[in-house]
């Protein structure tokens, strides 16, 4: 059994330790990485908590829910490098644990951990508390009462408001969180990156301000005589811009496209990356999935199967009762299995706009949370063809639906994704607000021939989107469009 002694060791370690991580982490050949968007977030919050400059509530609690190698631990050591540097935190005063090391090492929960470092290096205790400390708990999922353990460390420093919380972990941590924990907690959910992030990070490039709200606006709101000309202002800049890069934007973009979706991967051989990628794939299905889905040890076999059945087929309506026969796999644990991928954000769906309210689950599409998934299982699986324009336009289409998922789920922007199962009708119909907005997508030219049909159909259709290989944004009629490349700067 672990020892007081024991684990007062391992907290002077991580104490002494983090720094180094840091350093080594975000300090690759002396230079600091970029921060990422959701970084900015964070440091916000941060700044809030420290100078309590906020009237009212300030938060303290933040989650940062997300799949592996998306960057959450680099964001939190970012964040712990600026309470250090920039605002003048102690070091002893942030206490950065990783669940699983705590878990493995000690053979106890991370309660324990913040219970004696409370006690044994600031000799107090949660309620006499009387300076600020930052606890940072990387891979939370790992601890079954990380939820309980955090609400009372929360509650227990109210009032005096001195303790801030950064919690990380698989996607589907929200869910084990109590209705209690949700009132309090801030969540803030770390995506793959999007093409911004990716030029931002390789190249240290970065668009004209608004850039992003400018796109979005226009997708959103539709064409105004103001929102067009801010638009098409800022794309100017940004063609301008894209020709003093060292290389091609339209080769960078293709990159994107292909293998480019993780942070870790910017500078890594493709080759090299589809297999790391299909490593944390396989960390996922053995352990982030087990948390929402607890399946047999000889069900892997079934799950990666489906994983390769939906990253082979063109894009369009999955069957499960078709999945289950090709697969040979029951229908239940089909169902279950896809529900629980959900879950872990490996994979979203997206419903025919007449089963808005309703039940056909046969009728569902299945995307990956990243192009770079897709290309990598199929890669993985002898069916990668860099010549083969259609699978592009299979990646395209995910880029694109993916781009949506993501600001449905930080800006709520839009209210909801479907697609037109009326044949040769649009992409993808989005919902915000009582509009109805059809989207086209392509990697070709596009002529509005399916956001045209879907609209006959739907009296709440104002606009229309397409987003295709274009170079620049053009309005014809109410139909508005969009270059890609300038579409995943959104």
């Amino acid at each position: 059994m672990v020892s007081e002694d024991d684990i007062t060791r391992f907290i002077y370690s991580n104490l002494r330790e983090t720094p180094i991580l840091v350093k080594n982490m975000i300090y690759p050949g002396g230079q600091p990485l970029p921060t990422r968007n959701a970084y900015k977030k964070i440091e916000m919050y941060v700044n809030d908590f420290v100078t309590h400059r906020k009237k009212g509530t300030i938060e303290r609690w933040l989650v940062l829910p997300g799949l592996r190698g998306t960057g959450k631990t680099t964001i939190v050591f970012q964040i712990y490098d600026y309470l250090t540097k920039d605002i003048g935190i102690p070091k002893d005063n942030i206490l950065y644990l990783t669940a699983s090391e705590v878990k493995n090492y000690l053979g106890i929960g991370i309660r324990d951990v913040i219970n004696q470092f409370i006690r044994d290096v600031h000799r107090t205790t949660l309620v006499e508390l009387d300076k600020k400390l930052f606890i940072i708990i990387d891979e939370a999922h790992f601890d079954p009462d990380w939820d309980e353990t955090i609400k009372v460390l929360y509650d227990k420093t109210a009032g005096k408001e001195n303790v801030f919380i950064i919690i990380t972990g698989s996607s589907s941590i929200a869910l084990e969180m109590g209705a209690d924990s949700v009132r309090r907690k801030i969540k803030t959910d770390v995506f793959p990156m999007n093409f911004q992030e990716y030029l931002k990070l390789k190249l240290d490039f970065y668009p004209p301000g608004g850039t992003s709200n400018a796109i979005r606006t226009l997708i959103f709101d539709g064409p105004t005589t103001d929102n067009v000309k801010l638009i098409q202002t800022i794309e100017n800049t940004l063609m301008k811009q894209f020709l003093n890069l060292p290389v091609l934007v339209d080769h960078e973009l293709k990159d994107y496209i292909y293998c480019r979706g993780f942070p870790f991967g910017i500078n890594l051989d493709a080759s090299v990356l589809y297999k790391k990628v299909a490593e944390l794939i396989d960390k996922i299905i053995c352990d982030d999935l087990t948390i929402v889905y607890n399946y047999e040890a000889d069900s892997k076999s079934d799950i990666t199967k489906m994983l390769m059945f939906l990253a082979l087929k063109p894009s369009g309506e999955v069957s499960q009762t078709k999945l289950s026969n090709n697969l040979g796999i029951p229908s239940a644990r089909v169902n279950q299995t896809l529900m629980a991928l959900e879950k872990t954000h490996l994979i979203f769906s997206i419903k025919p706009y007449e089963g808005a309210k309703g039940t056909v689950r046969d009728a569902w599409k299945y995307y990956f949370l990243s192009p770079t998934i897709k290309a990598s299982l199929l890669h993985n699986y002898g069916r990668f063809d860099r010549l083969d324009k259609v699978m592009y336009g299979e990646l395209v289409e995910n880029a694109v639906i993916s781009s949506f998922f993501r600001m449905m789920k930080t800006i709520n922007k839009p209210t909801g994704i479907f697609y037109d199962s009326e044949k040769g009708g649009a992409d993808f119909i989005l919902t915000y607000g009582d509009k109805l907005i059809p989207v086209e997508v392509g990697s070709g030219k596009k002529e509005g021939k399916q956001v045209l049909k879907t609209a006959r159909r739907h009296k709440q259709v104002e606009h229309k989107i397409i987003i295709s290989n274009d170079e620049k944004i053009k309005i014809v009629d109410d139909i508005v469009f969009l270059p890609l490349k300038t579409f995943l700067f959104s």
